[in-house]
């Protein structure tokens, strides 16, 4: 079970009457690129906490990697028709949160797995990003299929818990260490649709048909973040037209 939280992100608008992630959503068809840079410009992620440590940092990123760059990228190539629950829940997201997940009822047992629920202005989990660090001979290990599928399980089992409580929970980022981001991804095929030709953007977990599921790879810093499933670069043009 996760700990308290000890510090989290807060999400707002430097000009509150500006355009903003919202305005796209309301009407993503008309939103030129200068909107779309205009309300991403307009964003801005608050730390609070005792110190800003390197989970702190790392989270900054991650979050403001998927409000700004992933936002775009599924507007400019039409992966929001696909994800749409997903990619308006992140216009509305007003706080991010992260606790480390822990194993045991006497003895806690720190996992290598942070989860920073993503709330909407109501306090709704909306979304969720999980982070997993490399931990070499744990439950976790992502350098061999065993540890993989415990990842996926784990995350699937927490998606449909935070569904229970909150209705609209639309969607889990799932953010792994290169090289083994590659790893967990021959595994998503145990939960996710990934040989249908439209099926495969919606990356919908089969036991949640109303949530998808994201993986992207990290590197140590968080400097480089990129998505791996679903595929957006090895889209043909046959492809394209059917994600947008």
């Amino acid at each position: 079970m996760p700990k308290t939280p000890s510090y989290k992100l807060s999400i707002s608008n430097n000009d509150e009457i500006g355009f903003t992630l919202h305005s796209v959503v309301m009407e993503p068809r008309h939103c030129t690129p200068l909107d779309l840079a205009a309300a991403v410009k307009n964003l801005r992620i608050d730390f609070h906490g005792e110190n800003e440590d390197d989970i702190a940092i790392i989270s900054k990123k991650i979050v403001n990697y998927l409000l700004t760059d992933f936002f775009v990228l599924a507007h400019r190539t039409g992966l929001y028709n696909r994800q749409l629950k997903l990619w308006e829940a992140l216009a509305s997201v007003c706080e991010v949160r992260m606790a480390q997940l822990q194993l045991g009822f006497f003895k806690k047992i720190d996992l290598p797995i942070w989860d920073f629920p993503m709330l909407d202005s109501k306090g709704r989990t909306t979304l969720l990003v999980r982070l997993v660090f490399d931990a070499p001979n744990s439950e976790f290990d992502l350098s061999n299929e065993k540890g993989c599928k415990a990842l996926i399980a784990s995350t699937v089992q927490r998606a449909e818990r935070l569904k229970v409580e909150h209705p609209l929970f639309s969607g889990v980022f799932l953010f792994c260490p290169k090289p083994a981001a590659e790893y967990v991804r021959s595994c998503f095929s145990m939960v996710t649709v990934v040989d249908d030709p439209v099926g495969k953007y919606e990356a919908k977990i089969v036991s949640l048909p109303d949530v998808s599921l994201d993986l992207f790879e990290y590197d140590h810093a968080g400097d480089e973040l990129k998505m791996l499933h679903p595929s957006l670069q090895k889209m043909n043009s046959s492809e394209r037209t059917v994600v947008t």
